[in-house]
């Protein structure tokens, strides 16, 4: 199996575009619907990439990246915010919180696939 990819969105449409994405590009595939899910799930699956929306229940995206980034176990998985904010504040906030890459939603997947590893 590929490397392993977990996405947090609460946009389940979203989700099943991406799944189907890197699963059809060799990628081992898990989701999340909102921050605190995500949190728990990296912790056991322990992914090589997180996308990460910054809009969610629970848990915001910029304090899930922050926790990824604190955690020991998880702090080396690359994050790559996929959001829809696209001012520049938004961006400099989600590189602060410890993201290695922003896309603006809507965006084509070979300009995702292009980040991953």
């Amino acid at each position: 199996m590929g490397k392993k990819i977990l996405a947090i969105d609460d946009d389940a449409a979203f989700i099943q575009l991406l799944e189907e994405a890197c699963v059809g590009a060799g990628y081992e595939f898990k989701s999340a619907s909102n921050g605190k899910e995500g949190l728990a799930e990296a912790k056991t699956f322990r992914p090589d990439v997180v996308l990460l929306d910054l809009m969610m229940p629970l848990v915001h995206g910029y304090e899930v990246c922050a926790k990824i980034r604190a955690d020991k176990d998880l702090c080396r998985a690359k994050v790559i915010v996929l959001s829809a904010k696209g001012y520049p504040m938004d961006k400099n906030a989600a590189l602060e919180a410890g993201a290695d890459h922003y896309l603006v939603k809507p965006f084509r997947l070979p300009a995702l696939f292009a980040l991953l590893p």
